[in-house]
C-alpha cells in the first residue's frame, strides 16, 4: 500500500500549484510550510525498526514526486519549515536514490513527546538534531548564503 502511487499528501491540485510555483522565479531560498514530517523517521531499536508512517514516509511516491519537482525546477536551497509534531527536529532530506534534496527543520508545539534523543538518533542518521523534551517555537534566519535556526533555548 506505501508504494501505491496513486495516494498523495497534497491531492493533484495542490501539487500542480506546487510544481507551477517552484518553476517561478529564482529565490535565493525556496521555503516549503507544512505539518507533517517529510523525512522518514524510524522507530523502535535496531533489532525491531518501524517506520513513521503518519507522515511523508506513509507515501513515498508523493514524496518522490515532490522531490521529482524539485529538481525539474533546478530548486536551490529548499528548506521544509514542518509543525507541530511535539518534538523539534532538523533532518537532512534525501530522494530514494540518496541524493541530498533540501532541510527540514521542524518545530515543537505547546507540548512535547517523550522521545529518548539517544535511542533515536542511532536509527536516524539523516536526523542532525533531535529534542522531544523542550516545547515551543522555531525561529528560523534565512541569508543569502546561510541558514540559521534556533529554537527559544538559543540565547
Amino acid at each position: 500500500m506505501l508504494e501505491d502511487a496513486t495516494r498523495t499528501v497534497l491531492g493533484d491540485a495542490q501539487q500542480r500549484w506546487l510544481d507551477g510555483a517552484l518553476g517561478k522565479g529564482a529565490a535565493a531560498w525556496n521555503v516549503i510550510a507544512q505539518n507533517v514530517m517529510m523525512a522518514t523517521i524510524v522507530e523502535g531499536t535496531q533489532e525491531s525498526p518501524r517506520h513513521y508512517s503518519d507522515a511523508w514516509a506513509g507515501y513515498p511516491p508523493a514524496r518522490e514526486r515532490l522531490y521529482g519537482a524539485l529538481a525539474k525546477h533546478g530548486t536551490t536551497n529548499p528548506v521544509v519549515l514542518t509543525g507541530d509534531i511535539h518534538s523539534f527536529w532538523v533532518n537532512d532530506l534525501a530522494n530514494a536514490a540518496g541524493k541530498p534534496v533540501g532541510v527540514e527543520l521542524v518545530t515543537s508545539s505547546i507540548a512535547t513527546s517523550t522521545y529518548n534523543k539517544a535511542a533515536v538518533l542511532p536509527l536516524n542518521p539523516q536526523t542532525l538534531f533531535h529534542d522531544g523534551q523542550h516545547n515551543g517555537y522555531v525561529r528560523c534566519e534565512l541569508r543569502r548564503g546561510q541558514a540559521a535556526r534556533r529554537n527559544r533555548d538559543d540565547r
